[in-house]
């Protein structure tokens, strides 16, 4: 445990980003919406509660949000739904099946938590504005940029930062892959000539995952505008895609380390 009490939390300004993904089941270019979820905790929540209340007891927030997580887990290991602060109710499932009307061939496999949104809360989506609409495809998406040392998202970032990509499909493999940062001129086009672009691997390389990939920008790399360009023709295990699948990054900016 650590020694040292927080008093001052740090918020996340974050961004809705909606996705469109190509709906199987239906002929033509149709396709079904998702909402991408960017979850804040409640140090952060602690944090725009001081924002907008100067002179908040942080601590004090804090141990009475522990109290009332205590008492919301004690009422649903009694069975007890809970009506959570108006926004809804919090009630357990059950997974359970019956191979007749006997109540002595019913067998439960276990509980789980739902949850029912209130008016309330519905009410309050109606003002949610769409900060960036991505068309999802069989290839990679790139949905966000974190710097690992402040963990908020930006579009500048020094030499020798470590840089978290998130999105969906980006894990590096296959027979044919590579992570580049490409100079961008002043209308975002990147050059056609490879050797311009710098490959990102080997140690810099840091983490490769489907939905997650963290890389360090090289030191040396001259200041300016970049994006980030991956491609991949990973399909999961030693498999590989017919097709190389490439995408993008918005425009970036490198600064001097």
């Amino acid at each position: 445990m650590s020694d040292v009490t927080k008093i001052t939390f740090d918020d996340n300004s974050g961004k809705g980003t909606l996705t469109m993904y190509r709906n199987p089941f239906k002929n033509g270019r149709r396709y079904y919406a998702r909402f991408d979820r960017s979850t804040i905790t409640m140090e952060q929540i602690i944090a725009r509660i001081q924002k907008r209340e100067l002179g908040t007891n942080a601590l004090m927030v804090q141990h009475i949000t522990g109290l009332i997580k205590a008492e919301i887990l004690e009422a649903l290991s009694r069975g007890e739904a809970v009506n959570v602060l108006g926004l809804g109710t919090l009630y357990i499932a059950a997974d359970a099946s019956a191979e007749s009307e006997s109540t002595g061939d019913v067998t439960v496999a276990g509980f789980s938590a739902g949850f029912t949104p209130s008016a309330l809360t519905n009410s309050t989506l109606k003002g949610l504005a769409v900060h960036k609409i991505t068309v999802a495809d069989s290839g990679p998406c790139i949905v966000r940029l974190f710097d690992t040392y402040t963990e908020e998202a930006d579009d500048e970032f020094p030499a020798g930062t470590r840089v978290r990509m998130t999105g969906s499909r980006l894990k590096l493999g296959g027979d044919t892959y590579g992570l580049y940062l490409c100079p961008a001129d002043s209308g975002g086009a990147i050059p056609d000539d490879e050797s311009q672009w710098t490959a990102v691997g080997g140690s810099l390389l840091k983490v490769n995952l489907a939905r997650r990939i963290e890389f360090i920008i090289p030191r040396e790399l001259a200041a300016g505008a970049y994006r980030i360009l991956l491609r991949t023709s990973y399909a999961g295990g030693a498999k590989s895609l017919k097709a190389v699948h490439t995408v993008q990054s918005d425009v970036i900016r490198i600064t001097e380390a």
